[in-house]
């Protein structure tokens, strides 16, 4: 999947999210039938599923819904 997946953009737009947090994120959306929506508040109020995820609340936010 790497060499498809998209490296930063010089158009000014949001840096990509690691291809491995995302992905993480998509198991967790398909094991618990998450949308896209509720992924992010689940990330938000979850500190189990922010830890699968790789996501430390002290150096970075949860990621966007429209991101994933």
């Amino acid at each position: 999947m790497e060499p498809f997946y998209p490296k930063s953009s010089s158009s000014g737009g949001r840096p990509p999210i690691g291809i491995d947090r995302m992905l993480r994120i998509h198991f967790l959306q398909h094991w618990f039938e998450l949308s896209d929506p509720v992924a992010e508040e689940t990330l938000n109020d979850s500190y189990i599923m922010r830890q699968c995820v790789g996501i430390d609340l002290g150096t970075q936010p949860v990621v966007d819904e429209t991101t994933f």
